[in-house]
């Protein structure tokens, strides 16, 4: 399953050890004997008796489940059963499992039912946090990197001089845009393009990074901000001096040079390049 969706190296770990938890905490190793009340099981251990951090150290990994419950007896209530989203995302994918293992021949003889395994919301609208309002991002934005700082190596410093770097540019791109951190900051030289006169940014995977899951790889228009800020320009000047890389300095020094070189033989990158998130205005 995970060879066919073409997903993030991250996105396949997920899901395996979704895998090996389910196992860990029913003892069910084949999804033809899978039954809902497993799935019901599995939902109630997390919630109720696994311990929020669990597998942190060598000596945890070697416990068997009621060992390592053992181990969690005196911890605060607080310290037992995980989130409702880290529930919700196991779940979800054990769902995934047994319907793709269906498409296989190996069907269990149950339609899986999920929505009833995850805890009640205890949070209100009013405590979720909500996104940016237009004056917050606006706050963040009259910022000295934005505004004029004092130098390129002051720039928390009230001045004159903007610096178009990629202080500057990457959280700009992550606003208009709403892409993920890793997406900006891995942008290639080459994936600004222009149709029927609008420019757009292309994100899909390169040497630096791969993307969460094959439906990220999509255009973006290129906001008229950007183009006033002189975005097009920046490009321009990166392609003329052979740059292939937009953001150099986002990437460890450690790596860069390797990065970096003209050929065709670059290294993958380390896949913890930039997190999986986003900011949107």
């Amino acid at each position: 399953m995970n060879r066919r969706s073409r997903a993030k190296d991250e996105s396949c770990t997920q899901k395996l050890k979704t895998v090996t938890l389910f196992i860990y905490l029913t003892g069910v190793q084949r999804v033809t004997e899978i039954r809902q009340h497993h799935l019901d099981l599995f939902g109630r251990e997390m919630e109720h008796n696994l311990p929020k951090y669990y597998w942190k150290s060598p000596s945890q990994q070697d416990l068997t489940y009621r060992e390592l419950l053992d181990t969690c007896r005196n911890l605060p209530r607080d310290a037992i059963g995980v989130s409702r989203g880290t529930i919700k995302r196991h779940v979800t994918v054990m769902k995934e499992i047994i319907g793709y293992a269906a498409q296989e021949g190996h069907g269990a003889a149950f339609a899986p039912a999920t929505a009833h395994l995850l805890p009640p919301e205890e949070r209100t609208d009013a405590e979720k946090r909500p996104v940016f309002t237009a004056e917050q991002v606006r706050k963040v934005f009259s910022h000295p990197l934005w505004t004029g700082c004092k130098s390129e190596y002051r720039r928390h410093t009230p001045g004159k001089k903007v610096v178009k770097d990629h202080h500057f540019w990457v959280n700009l791109l992550l606003v208009y845009t709403g892409a993920r951190r890793s997406e900006i900051a891995g942008l290639q030289a080459t994936d600004l393009s222009e149709e029927n006169g609008i420019p757009f940014i292309s994100v899909r995977p390169n040497h630096l990074r791969g993307l969460k899951n094959r439906h990220s790889k999509r255009r973006i228009p290129l906001h008229p901000h950007l183009i006033e800020e002189g975005f097009l320009e920046f490009v321009e000047k990166a392609r003329n001096r052979g740059a292939p890389i937009l953001f150099p300095e986002a990437i460890p020094a450690n790596k860069r040079a390797a990065v970096l070189r003209d050929t065709d033989a670059r290294p993958s990158y380390d896949p913890k390049f930039g997190p999986e998130t986003s900011l949107g205005a």
